[in-house]
């Protein structure tokens, strides 16, 4: 008996599953990176107007670009979120006036 040989691995194989996320989880993401964003600026600015150690600068000028580069390294698109909620308006609003109309008789019932 011969065993099946697995598939060849393609572009579906290298594909991850992303999770859904809500649109609470979506805007708290967007909320953290903002957030990093704010408070990597402050400290910049921070060790720009107070006298820093000149061995601290570098250190704080890598902190402030990567952080919130990895904070929004896998933000979902904001613009997604507000498609979801218009197309759920829509689906909802079509769903009213399906309800609306009036049943007819099959045309080919006799």
């Amino acid at each position: 008996m011969r065993t099946p040989t697995p598939a060849a691995p393609g572009p579906a194989a290298d594909v991850t599953a992303q999770p859904i996320l809500s649109d609470r989880q979506i805007i708290a993401r967007w909320a953290f990176a903002l957030a990093t964003a704010m408070v990597c600026g402050g400290l910049a600015a921070a060790a720009a107007l107070v006298p820093a150690p000149p061995g601290v600068i570098p250190m704080v000028a890598v902190i402030c670009v990567t952080m919130p580069m990895l904070a929004g390294w896998q933000l979902p698109p904001l613009p997604h979120l507000l498609r979801r909620r218009r197309r759920r308006a829509v689906v909802a609003q079509f769903q009213r006036q399906l309800e609306a109309l009036p049943e007819a008789p099959h045309p080919l019932d006799h």
